[in-house]
């Protein structure tokens, strides 16, 4: 394992020294006059209790973060503004044969690193008291530059991000992680935040591209970054929506086996992480456009009602789950009941939300998305009718068996039902080039030579249905879509590697990230089309 010796070889990093013991620290501490870093609050004792707390690690989900870095044993890692190590000590974990610097402005946030490292025996954790305008790192030898929760608090940011620049080794990354600027349950409030999108554009002006970016954390936004020329800027209307969700969950507790929910007895996926994952494709895929915000979560423990009033115990539906019994014909699953299950009409009527997100079982009988309320019209399904209802909402029907990426395609398929209704009075959905939407969903297998970005089901060159992995060479407008309404006809040749070789979720996020969201209008349609697919009250 490194040792601390590394330290001699870097004589201008200000390193704190051990932190002194007994009263001598206490003193120190006690006698400083204010907090250094100029966003933090003055208690700085009372601000590192709270960035220990073990409640955070309920939302910010430490572990699984430094999984997400794939970081090998031997890498070399800064924590900016690392504080008392909440992330320093995990990360050293991670790279035994590495090192990693531990970056802070305040002498008492490192002089706690100290103690923590000393307690958990870690050894490669170089301490480095910084000012808020130079990391002070060696130049060419980092891996991994990782910032969370603190990239406002850099003073002048295009410079140091500058500075940071000059850090990395060549292949290293740039890591960010900050909080939603909203309201939250935890953080800071959103004056102290800024928007996903303002750091983004500040970065990618540095010399930085986006290559990758998480979605399970609930709260906050995962920014990877690498060194080079972002893509083109593509046009973005001036428009965003933060719809609310009820979160429905159908996921009976199995007294047989042990007091599980369905989920656990079936070894199926975590609906809630299924759910925060589903909501952060759809902000990437539609560049922070789309903000979907669950404001409440209800977990039910009981079995959907089928239309016809049958519905599964627990002892039925794990006779068939386990072979010994067939499912049930038909499954059509009762809307009506489901909305009593939740009060979703006085809820939706007084605006406290706006969508429900449901997840279930297979069988459990409802379509991937359903509309209902006033003018409600065909969404993958056909209109529920609700006269109680004085807003349209869509209920959207998940599946906790699957993943991600089937949950996304049931998003599709809800937006190809809204667009198709949008464009309906220029024409129908069909393979021809009457209008914006038909020449978006023309693939190679219906248009020879004329593929532009395909349909849920249908890449550009897929030959089948749900054909991703379709390696033959298609010529595609695929590019040209992404500065839509400037479309200059501009094609080149492309196979399943641009959407993932085959991955489901790779897809479905390649395409939504093609709809367009251009400021204003073409034929009397908005160029942003994510404002009808998430916003179902904004049109007739």
């Amino acid at each position: 394992m490194w040792s601390r010796r590394p330290v001699a070889l870097l004589p201008f990093l200000l390193l704190p020294l051990l932190a002194p013991p007994g009263g001598a620290q206490e003193s120190r501490a006690a006698s400083r006059a204010r907090n250094r870093d100029p966003h933090g609050p003055a208690d700085v004792e009372g601000y590192i209790r709270s960035l220990e707390d073990p409640k955070r690690d309920a939302y910010q989900r430490p572990d699984e973060v430094v999984a997400a870095l794939r970081l090998p044993p031997d890498a070399t890692v800064a924590d900016l503004g690392c504080g008392p190590g909440y992330f320093t000590t995990r990360l050293a974990r991670a790279v035994p044969q590495g090192i990693v610097y531990a970056v802070d402005v305040e002498p008492a946030q490192l002089d706690r690193l100290n103690e923590r490292t000393r307690e958990q025996g870690l050894e490669n954790v170089v301490p480095v008291l910084a000012p808020v305008d130079d990391p002070r790192l060696p130049p060419g030898r980092i891996d991994l530059l990782f910032v969370c929760d603190t990239y406002h608090h850099f003073g002048d940011r295009p410079r140091y991000l500058g500075k940071l620049r000059k850090c990395l080794r060549p292949g290293g990354r740039l890591v960010v992680i900050d909080y939603f600027k909203r309201k939250l349950p935890v953080g800071p409030p959103p004056d102290h935040k800024m928007e996903r999108e303002e750091e983004l554009a500040e970065i990618e002006a540095a010399g930085f591209r986006l290559v990758e970016e998480p979605t399970f954390l609930e709260h906050q936004y995962f920014l990877v970054f690498e060194p080079g020329e972002p893509p083109p800027a593509r046009p973005q209307a001036d428009w965003r929506v933060r719809p609310k969700v009820l979160l429905l969950v159908y996921d009976p507790v199995i007294e047989s086996r042990g007091g599980k929910r369905l989920h656990e007895v079936c070894g199926w996926g975590d609906p809630e992480r299924l759910n925060r994952e589903l909501i952060g494709d759809l902000r990437r895929a539609s560049g922070g456009s789309v903000q979907y915000e669950v404001v409440e979560r209800i977990v039910l423990d009981r079995w959907p009602v089928m239309r016809d009033g049958f519905a599964y115990d627990d002892e039925s539906f794990l006779a068939c789950f386990e072979g010994r019994a067939k499912w049930r014909e038909p499954d059509g699953v009762d809307y009506g009941r489901m909305h009593e299950d939740a009060d979703v009409v006085r809820k939706v009527n007084e605006g406290k939300v706006d969508e429900v997100f449901a997840w279930g079982a297979p069988y459990f009988g409802w379509w991937e998305s359903n509309m209902a309320g006033p003018a409600a019209h065909f969404c993958n399904s056909d209109p529920t009718e609700e006269p109680r209802l004085k807003r349209r909402f869509v209920f959207m029907g998940f599946n906790y068996e699957r993943g991600v990426g089937e949950a996304l395609e049931s998003y599709g398929h809800r937006a190809e039902s809204i667009l198709a209704h949008v464009f309906e009075r220029l024409g129908p959905w069909e393979a021809k080039e009457t209008h914006a939407w038909n020449r978006f969903t023309l693939h190679d297998k219906v248009a020879p030579g004329r593929a532009a970005v395909g349909n849920v089901h249908f890449a550009p060159n897929s030959e089948k249905d749900y054909d991703w992995g379709n390696r033959r060479p298609v010529e595609s407008a695929c590019d040209d879509w992404l500065s839509f309404p400037d479309l200059r006809g501009r094609t080149r040749r492309v196979d399943c590697e641009e959407w993932g070789s085959g991955d489901i979720r790779a897809h479905h996020r390649w395409w939504f990230e093609h709809l367009p969201r251009a400021p204003g209008e073409t034929d009397g349609i908005r160029n942003n089309w994510w404002s009808y697919v998430a916003d179902v009250n904004s049109y007739d």
